[in-house]
């Protein structure tokens, strides 16, 4: 894998083979380029994206993907993860766009102030689950504009869309925790439905333990619930050893065999970005 500000175009020789997963935040672009038919064909970059103010925030953008030409092949199949705190989950039986709306805009009430934002929708079927976030309309028009027939998944999906096909039986209080270097996020199963799919912020490892030993708390799960934890390696085994005190079975996620191709490299990417390819083999009914 070459990991750096840029991804290699002259290695990609037959684009339309591969795969290009992008994450974007308010503060960093991160994209694997990954070739399922080709042994340590993988390449990841990170750009942080500058500026305090929205307009500043995605003129760097513009530029970080400009600047970079191996983002702007024509691969096969272009997957964009939105990481943005403004989503809901509904069940998924709310099919109605207007209701889905009203639903979000209680818990995140529209800001005449800001930008003006796009609603989107992600259903995860297996789940019976509706995600309705939303993302910065001009971003949003952008990335559309930039890359192929991108498909859109708020950054949540791909794990929850993933942890929940890979537990399809007493799956009740199962949990999975992607750490990263400032946050973590986590998906938590029910019988049905999950029990809490949110991100937390929690730059100290200490509160990322007291985070999640009071979520179990509140949820009551039991000590025999399994922790399956994934992300930043040097969190990963800070963390683990504490949350073993309290909690029978936590382990490390294992990566999907489709991946093994791609070699070890592939467990230094962003969990959430590598599992993509992945969760959406079979792609969800998406609204973008």
């Amino acid at each position: 894998m070459k990991r750096s500000a840029m991804i290699d175009k002259d290695l990609i020789h037959q684009p339309q083979l591969w795969q290009l997963v992008a994450e974007i935040s308010d503060t960093e672009l991160s994209a694997i380029a990954f070739c399922p038919f080709e042994d340590g064909a993988l390449q990841h970059m990170e750009a942080p994206l500058k500026g305090t103010s929205h307009s500043e925030r995605l003129k760097s953008l513009e530029s970080a993907v400009y600047d970079n030409p191996g983002l702007l092949a024509e691969y096969g199949s272009v997957t964009i993860l939105w990481r943005t705190p403004r989503f809901t989950l509904m069940p998924g039986f709310v099919t109605d766009d207007a209701v889905a709306a009203e639903t979000l805009h209680t818990v995140y009430p529209p800001d005449t102030s800001a930008p003006e934002h796009e609603q989107m929708s992600d259903i995860w079927p297996r789940l019976d689950v509706r995600l309705e976030y939303e993302v910065p309309a001009d971003t949003a028009n952008f990335v559309r504009r930039t890359f192929v027939n991108p498909a859109m998944h708020h950054t949540l999906s791909p794990q929850a869309v993933w942890f929940g096909a890979r537990h399809t039986g007493r799956a009740r209080g199962k949990t999975l925790v992607n750490l990263r270097h400032d946050s973590m996020d986590v998906v938590v199963l029910g019988d049905r439905a999950p029990l809490l799919a949110n991100t937390f912020d929690c730059p100290d490892n200490a509160d990322a333990v007291y985070y999640l030993l009071a979520m179990r708390q509140a949820l009551e799960l039991r000590q025999t619930d399994e922790i399956i934890i994934a992300g930043d390696s040097r969190r990963r085994a800070a963390i683990t050893p504490l949350l073993r005190r309290y909690v029978s079975y936590v382990m490390p996620a294992i990566f999907p065999a489709e991946l093994f191709r791609a070699g070890r490299a592939v467990l230094s990417c962003p969990f959430e970005t590598a599992i993509t390819p992945v969760a959406f083999l079979k792609p969800d009914k998406r609204k973008t």
